[in-house]
């Protein structure tokens, strides 16, 4: 748990060292970086926090030799936790959608040209597809035709 408040405490200091750098070269300071770059940060140390209280918790009960370890409740704590840790992958899409621009507009173009070639009924849109039934032979023909 001290590592991973460490490593972020460093990374804050490393980015106020590097706008302040920006700064000085007459540069410009890219906000969204920062954001983008201190919220992972943040959901990564909040989602991983619960599991390290539990191996802090799990650790000092062994020592005494208690049971606690065993009921339901630090059970369904220790589910929690590494669920929580395990969610800190999917929030990067998330993050990086909030933040930048470009790549909000990215999932945009991705998403619209997904929808534009599929509709509700998921036939392909632009191609329609006509059942006939010849007459006499009881047999199904499907066609394919471009609108």
């Amino acid at each position: 748990m001290a590592t991973l408040l460490t490593m972020s405490l460093l990374l804050t200091r490393y980015l106020i060292r590097a706008k302040k750098s920006a700064e000085r070269t007459c540069g410009s300071f890219r906000w969204q970086g920062l954001i983008t770059v201190l919220l992972t940060a943040a959901l990564y140390t909040i989602s991983y926090l619960p599991f390290a209280i539990y191996v802090v918790v799990e650790t000092l009960l062994k020592q005494t030799h208690s049971t606690i370890t065993r009921t339901p409740g630090f059970v369904l704590f220790y589910r929690i936790a590494k669920e929580t840790m395990w969610c800190s992958s999917t929030y990067n899409i998330f993050i990086y959608a909030f933040t930048v621009k470009s790549f909000r507009d990215f999932l945009r173009g991705r998403v619209t040209e997904r929808l534009s070639r599929v509709s509700l009924s998921g036939t392909v849109l632009g191609q329609s597809q006509l059942s006939e039934v010849s007459p006499g032979s009881g047999k199904e023909r499907t066609t394919s035709t471009t609108v």
